[in-house]
């Protein structure tokens, strides 16, 4: 019987936390170097480029090559506190003052040190969610930031 590659023992070796793989449970985001804290959730950490169709004039081959870059949105989602990292940021842009930042994002290992992550470069907030309110529910107040970033890099 064959040994499956992705055991605890194998992947031990690889990885810099104790033998599980980098989980997504496991991470952190800072904001212009300032780590926010409770956050719940990053969505939408996609990047892809135009795809360019083109054909030599005596070449009967459709041929492609990569077009322009196109970033999506990021989504950070966290609880309700008093810390006003996100509106104070969100205002700022309200006011007229396109105040860009680096938004980094970080899986931790085990042990709280970060294994890898990404760095969204020129991210400015373009949408601001304010907590839903409901009495009937146990749920927490969450808040969430949607920004635009303009390039990134892939961090080891």
């Amino acid at each position: 019987m064959a040994t499956p590659l992705n055991n605890r023992q194998n992947v031990g070796g690889r990885l810099k936390n104790s033998g599980d793989y980098n989980l997504s449970t496991k991470f952190s985001v800072e904001i212009a170097g300032r780590v926010v804290g409770s956050i719940i959730s990053v969505d939408g950490l996609e990047h892809s480029h135009e795809t360019v169709e083109y054909k030599d004039p005596e070449d009967m081959t459709t041929r492609y090559r990569p077009g322009n870059n196109k970033t999506t949105r990021i989504k950070i989602t966290r609880e309700w506190s008093n810390d006003t990292t996100f509106i104070d940021w969100y205002q700022t842009v309200v006011q007229g003052n396109t105040d860009r930042r680096t938004i980094t994002v970080s899986l931790l290992s085990d042990s709280g040190q970060a294994t890898m992550g990404l760095n969204f470069y020129n991210a400015y907030p373009e949408t601001y969610a304010f907590p839903s309110f409901k009495s009937m529910g146990s749920a927490h107040a969450i808040e969430s930031l949607t920004c635009v970033y303009e390039n990134f890099d892939y961090k080891k």
